[in-house]
């Protein structure tokens, strides 16, 4: 029987080990490794052209190019999720937005992570992917109690190096070994040997007595698996059969004075448990035969997949819209075939020209200023363009008379989410459409005002001045005594007066729940586009204060004005008047339906492949 051939990229160990599982152990696939370097991943677009599947050992996704070859020969692109890659990716929500748009199949490490990617929007399956040996017969535990650590730079922080140097200053009499990348550290107690990247990890684990593994976050740790393959003892912060779970000083040095106290008292035996578990859980047999599974189901669903578009639109831009647009349109306007284009390397930027290339039309949302190589080669092959413009970005218009010009070609077209940033076009000489972008999410039923006063607030990462964030310190501050909670959200942070309630809950991929249990959301831009946080709160007919004009918005110039109407909202909540807007629900419902928002994106698709002139506004906002 012919094997099926997979090329693997991504973490180069990780990689390595999931292909030496399978080519062992399954008689279906043969697996090979591609490094990390530029060499490598040419090395892989070269063999996608004779692979059954590409397989990415780390998330959110492998490089770009490789992502768009792999469409190209219809391989299926398998992502797993190994544990630090979930980190990156919750800090990286817009690329990660677009990533999930493409057809790709989630695999994580841990059950764990299926719920931590679960909360990113992410579809994952848990499936075993360390595969281990009986190995050498066991040896007994050693004579002198010894501890094993992983402190590898330069994320010696990340891996507990604080918490290891407590305990074991607490231990002074019990040996610390560490391995990992680099010498020893100016901040380790005596009783700390290092011993650098080290090739021998099986005899390591047979001198130690315990294994101590305290990260800041994990996946299905392969050390620790081999730790309890030798029947070591375990102490991990997550909980899995046969392992000791402690999180922090205090717990992991009461579980490690249980085990000096058995090993003192001759009564600490090998951990045989947790040898007979990842035996039979993790053997590379039943690995290697899950994974073909998952490969081969992979295969055939993209085997089966049947395409109906006629035209294809390739798109760029920010990755939350472009992510949202792309999930609306495969469902709701199936004749086109959305793709999108990353352009984060050099790499990237040459297969998103390819795909531009044999696409029908460009379209691009609110980052213009950053594809004048594209735009230039989109130039050059007469290729028509579509820029949605959402506020911000044309206040860089504004400033750029060489964007301008670029931008004024005959092969572009302009479309505005709302009529006043297409007034502002219009007055840089840009005539445009108004097509708004489809909420991220709304509510067909209107759930009722919280009984406590709650207000939302966006803060993001960067830029929390323009979004207000002084303002909204100096509300708190200002209506300190009163019953009043608040909710942050965006990533961002601010500085919460003492006496005020307030949590401060980070990026959220999505604010459906949080809709239903906050009273009034503020928005204070000096300008904005067509908020879609406006638009979703509105929906569940909350309360909006925004410095836009929209119906059933209170709209706000300055700060005092901001002050003014929080406190005559809070006042008619205290009164027991403030109810929920299910006009602006209605309203939201009627004018804004994904269907409706999307058909008029879609049309300015047509318009563009078809050489039209522009037409009278597709969606005209009140």
């Amino acid at each position: 029987m012919t094997r099926r051939r997979a090329v693997v990229v991504g973490l180069d160990y990780h990689a390595r080990f999931l292909a030496d599982v399978l080519n062992a152990a399954s008689k279906g696939w043969h697996l090979r490794a591609y490094g990390s370097s530029r060499t490598g991943t040419l090395r892989a677009l070269l063999a996608l052209r004779k692979a059954d599947a590409l397989i990415c050992f780390g998330g959110p996704a492998p490089n770009a190019a490789l992502s768009i070859v792999a469409k190209r020969f219809n391989v299926p692109v398998i992502v797993i999720w190994a544990g630090s890659d979930v980190i990156k990716a919750r800090s990286n929500p817009f690329d990660l937005e677009m990533i999930k748009q493409e057809r790709m199949v989630h695999l994580a490490v841990a059950p764990w992570l299926v719920d931590e990617l679960h909360d990113l929007g992410i579809e994952a399956q848990y499936v075993p992917v360390a595969g281990m040996n009986p190995g050498a017969p066991v040896k007994p535990l050693p004579q002198s109690f010894r501890v094993l650590t992983y402190l590898p730079e330069p994320r010696r922080d990340f891996y507990g190096e604080a918490l290891v140097y407590e305990v074991a200053r607490t231990l002074p009499d019990i040996e610390f070994d560490v391995v990992g990348a680099g010498g020893r550290s100016p901040d380790a107690p005596q009783n700390v040997r290092f011993h650098g990247h080290v090739s021998d990890m099986q005899t390591r684990l047979d001198n130690c007595t315990v294994l101590l593994r305290q990260p800041e976050h994990d996946g299905m740790s392969v050390l620790v698996l081999e730790a309890l393959s030798r029947a070591r003892h375990v102490i991990w912060n997550y909980d899995i059969p046969h392992v000791r779970v402690a999180s922090g000083p205090a717990e992991t040095l009461a579980q490690l004075r249980d085990l000096i106290a058995a090993h003192a008292a001759g009564t600490l035996e090998l951990n045989e448990g947790g040898r007979e578990y990842v035996l039979s859980h993790f053997s590379r047999a039943d690995v290697a035969a899950k994974m073909a599974q998952t490969l081969d189901w992979a295969v055939d669903e993209a085997h089966g997949r049947h395409s109906v578009a006629k035209r294809r639109v390739a798109i760029s831009g920010l990755g939350l819209f472009c992510g949202d647009v792309v999930r609306h349109a495969k469902e709701l306007v199936p004749e086109w075939d959305a793709r999108m284009m990353r352009t984060n390397s050099r790499l990237e930027l040459l297969t998103s020209a390819a795909t531009m290339a044999t696409s029908d039309v460009w379209y691009s949302i609110g980052s213009a200023a950053s594809d004048r190589l594209l735009h230039r080669l989109a130039g050059m092959l007469g290729k028509p363009r579509v820029i949605h413009w959402v506020g911000s970005d044309i206040a860089r218009l504004a400033v750029d008379p060489e964007l301008r010009a670029l931008l004024a070609a005959p092969n572009v077209r302009h479309l505005a989410e709302v009529n006043w940033t297409a007034g502002q076009l219009k007055a840089l000489g840009f005539d445009a459409n108004i097509a708004p972008l489809p909420p991220r999410t709304h509510s067909n039923v209107l759930p009722p005002l919280p009984e406590q006063f709650t207000v939302l607030l966006y803060v993001p990462r960067t830029r929390g001045d323009f979004y207000g964030q002084p303002a909204f310190e100096r509300l708190m501050k200002r209506l300190s005594g009163k019953a009043i909670k608040y909710v942050i959200v965006g990533g961002g942070s601010i500085d919460v007066p003492p006496g005020v309630e307030a949590e401060n809950l980070g990026w959220r991929n999505s604010l459906t729940d949080l809709y239903e249990n906050v009273s009034v959301l503020i928005r204070y831009t000096p300008r904005d586009g067509l908020s879609l946080m406006v638009l979703e709160a509105l929906s569940f007919g909350r309360h909006v204060l925004w410095t836009q004009p929209l119906p059933f918005v209170r709209r706000i110039a300055t700060y005092e004005e901001m002050e003014r109407q929080i406190s005559s909202l809070l006042e008619q909540h205290e009164r027991g008047e403030l109810h929920a807007q299910a006009q602006a629900a209605q309203f939201v419902r009627n004018e804004y339906l994904p269907e409706k928002c999307i058909s008029a994106i879609a049309r300015s698709w047509d318009e563009a492949a078809e050489g039209m002139l522009p037409v009278a506004p597709a969606v005209q906002t009140p």
